[in-house]
């Protein structure tokens, strides 16, 4: 039975000659992963790789945004009509706020079920919390 030094071969460039395809680019290339990539199955919808390319895209993004426009209606009910989602930081939601009167309303009794609305159609993780402006348009 060889041991793997003396099973190996080597050239003069101190390759093995019975390495496999991936290892010789993964050596080439210096890249970290140990297994080779998955093989391409060919072409797929936007349907179906949009989730996983969604899940990986920080909060602040102007796609979790777009996602709350989107169904801000279901979310708001009635205070939909009288404000909107501005801009996601750091897990907080500004929304705007058209009169001062739907702005003292919703910071004091729209809060709570605005964000479990939010929790619903857009996970737990991605709003902590609300603050509401008035509309500077």
């Amino acid at each position: 039975m060889l041991d793997y030094d003396s099973a190996m071969i080597r050239n003069g460039k101190n390759r093995s000659l019975n390495m496999g395809r991936w290892e010789i680019e993964r050596e080439r290339f210096r890249i970290a992963e140990e297994l080779p990539p998955a093989q391409d199955s060919g072409p797929e919808t936007i349907g179906a790789i949009l989730p996983g390319i969604m899940s990986r895209i920080k909060p602040k993004s102007s796609g979790v945004i777009f996602l709350i426009e989107s169904k801000w209606a279901d979310v708001a009910g009635k205070a939909a009509a009288h404000s909107k989602p501005a801009k996601l930081e750091k897990g907080v939601l500004t929304v705007y706020v058209d009169s001062s009167s739907w702005l003292s309303e919703l910071s004091r009794f729209g809060k709570k079920g605005i964000k479990s609305g939010l929790d619903r159609y857009v996970g737990k993780d991605i709003v902590s919390d609300l603050h509401f402006v008035l509309d500077p348009d």
